[in-house]
């Protein structure tokens, strides 16, 4: 009995993360972009300051976010569902949960920049 509500707590925790989604940038065709492993590699080192990652840059790709994460896990998490929902479709993507994030793959937009060009698929 405790370990079935410890397992049904432990899911209800991690539903809401689950299920945010990432929204993709209206334009695409960009280049040059990092490649998708260049993302996974730029999510992880743009999460170690997860508290307050702020703005980035990695090789021609950028992140930005504002607010902090309540932990490296869920802002890896965010940066990685951009990576998987956006990626090869899109130049980047937004992702808001506990804090906001913006990441650009590619040079022709800065993360900064796009967003409040109004880039952003609705």
């Amino acid at each position: 009995m405790h370990f079935t509500a410890i397992v049904l707590t432990a899911v209800a925790i991690c539903v809401p993360a689950a299920s945010a989604a990432a929204t993709c940038w209206k334009t695409s065709k960009c280049s040059p972009c990092e490649s998708a492993n260049s993302m996974y590699s730029f999510a992880t080192s743009y999460c170690n300051n997860y508290h307050n990652p702020g703005f980035a840059k990695h090789g021609v790709a950028s992140a930005s976010s504002t607010g902090g994460w309540s932990s490296q896990t869920s802002c890896t998490n965010a940066f990685q569902g951009i990576i998987s929902q956006c990626f090869g479709k899109n130049n980047g993507g937004v992702f808001d949960a506990e804090a906001h994030m913006t990441v650009s793959f590619c040079n022709c937009e800065i993360a900064k920049e796009a967003e409040t060009a109004g880039e952003i698929e609705a």
